[in-house]
């Protein structure tokens, strides 16, 4: 991510450098080089976990809107192309999501969730080695603290439009990786001294939160 960020900062220096000089207007490849920055973002986030496809599409889906507007590709505002392409993923989330769910192991505790202009609240009291979590324009709570969680268990979180909290035990150490663009994450945990377990969030909030805590 970190060289994605850069080539960012190194073609608008470059950009503005142009323009200086007068051999190129920078407002111009800003309005093609920062909708393709989104993205890339989410081309890399569907790369690090190819089964929570649902949120890097929807990035890619926001990028390709904004860039295909700028180039007059597409006449009118992005937003009439953003919104009934985000209704299309989301009933194919909820359509693969219900695949999904019928055909995972029986007594598994570790199920996907998904909520879509709705809420989803999740305990976990059994075995939990792992789960991926999407949220768009809805809330979704996840408790652990009942969980006999797997040393590096994973969590994959996407928010976008909406919210997502996750709450553990303090047996547990956390560590996150969750990407804010345009919205927030935090960690907020205060694990016990003896805590040996290490529980792993990484994912995107997109004009979104994502908040772990005991």
């Amino acid at each position: 991510m970190r060289y994605l960020i850069g080539l960012l900062i190194v073609v608008l220096g470059v950009s503005l450098f142009l323009n200086a000089t007068g051999a190129a207007n920078s407002d111009r490849i800003m309005e093609i080089v920062w909708p393709s920055f989104i993205i890339g973002i989410g081309l890399l986030s569907f790369r690090s976990n190819p089964r929570n496809w649902f949120g890097p599409v929807l990035i890619m889906l926001i990028g390709m809107a904004f860039l295909f507007s700028n180039l007059d590709i597409l006449p009118g505002n992005w937003g009439d192309y953003f919104f009934p392409g985000l209704l299309v993923l989301i009933g194919i989330r909820v359509i693969v999501g219900r695949s999904h769910r019928d055909s995972a192991v029986a007594g598994s505790e570790t199920k996907n969730a998904f909520a879509a202009f709705s809420g989803v609240d999740k305990n976990v009291s059994g075995d939990f080695t792992g789960t991926d979590l999407s949220v768009a324009f809805g809330g979704m709570k996840l408790d652990l603290r009942n969980a006999n969680i797997q040393d590096n268990a994973t969590i994959s979180v996407f928010a976008a439009f909406g919210g997502i909290d996750v709450f553990v035990p303090k047996s547990v150490n956390v560590k996150t990786d969750v990407l804010p663009l345009f919205g927030g994450a935090s960690n907020k945990t205060q694990p016990d001294a003896g805590a040996t377990k290490t529980l792993k969030i990484s994912g995107t909030a997109l004009f979104g939160g994502v908040e772990v805590k005991n």
